[in-house]
C-alpha cells in the first residue's frame, strides 16, 4: 500500500465503503476493481487485496466462506473470495 498516493488510497477506500453500503451480503474484489478501475490503475499491483485486508482487520467485512471465479481478463477465472459486512456495519 506504500506505494500508491494517499489521495488515491482515500478515494478506494471511499469506493469499497460505498460498496459495503450497496452490496452488504455479497461482494468481491472484482466488483471493486469494476467501481475503481481508473483509479487502481495509478495504484500498486496488491493495492486492492491490501485495501480488503484493512477493511477485514477492521471489522467491517468477514468473508462469507464463499469463493468465486474471477470474471478479471487478468485473474484468468482464478477464484476469489466473497465478502459481505459485517452485521450492524452497514445500516
Amino acid at each position: 500500500m506504500g506505494n500508491t498516493p494517499e489521495s488515491i488510497k482515500e478515494k478506494v477506500f471511499k469506493e469499497l465503503d460505498t460498496l459495503i453500503e450497496l452490496q452488504p451480503y455479497a461482494f468481491t474484489t472484482d466488483d471493486l476493481h469494476r467501481r475503481c478501475e481508473k483509479l487502481l490503475k495509478q495504484a500498486h499491483a496488491n493495492f486492492v487485496g491490501s485495501t480488503i485486508s484493512s477493511a477485514r482487520k477492521r471489522g467491517l467485512i468477514e468473508w462469507t466462506g464463499r469463493v468465486d471465479n474471477s470474471t478479471r481478463p487478468e485473474r484468468r477465472g482464478g477464484m476469489i473470495k466473497v465478502w459481505r459486512a459485517i452485521s450492524g456495519k452497514a445500516d
